[in-house]
């Protein structure tokens, strides 16, 4: 799959139509680079939806860093949670084992055998 346009995006107002926002990104010294463009429809209260709309696709590279930033987060974590878990296995067959002599020492003290 090919690498999206780096960001940041920005959502940027067409001079030529009022019914459309464009999403660009930075080209250094040149024209930003045009991403995507959002009809705005003219029913009434429509077009804050549309600008948000707009919004949330200049928003889609942020969205993509948080994302793989919480995904090696969270991959860390379940790292440290296997080895937990290892851990705590090996502790609770310990524990069973002493449980079972402790058991045997009750049983012993109390006449049984």
């Amino acid at each position: 799959m090919a690498a999206h346009t780096p960001g940041p995006w920005r959502v940027v107002a067409l001079s030529v139509w009022r019914e459309a926002v464009e999403i660009v990104a930075p080209a250094g010294e040149g024209d930003p680079v045009p991403i995507a463009a959002v009809w705005r429809d003219r029913r009434p209260g429509q077009r804050r939806e549309d600008d948000a709309n707009a919004q949330l696709i200049a928003e889609a590279p942020k969205l993509l860093a948080v994302l793989k930033a919480a995904r090696e987060e969270l991959t860390g974590a379940d790292d440290s949670l296997k080895a937990a878990r290892a851990e705590l296995t090996g502790a609770a067959d310990s524990l069973q084992a002493v449980l079972v002599i402790l058991a045997e020492a009750i049983a012993t003290a109390e006449g049984g055998s």
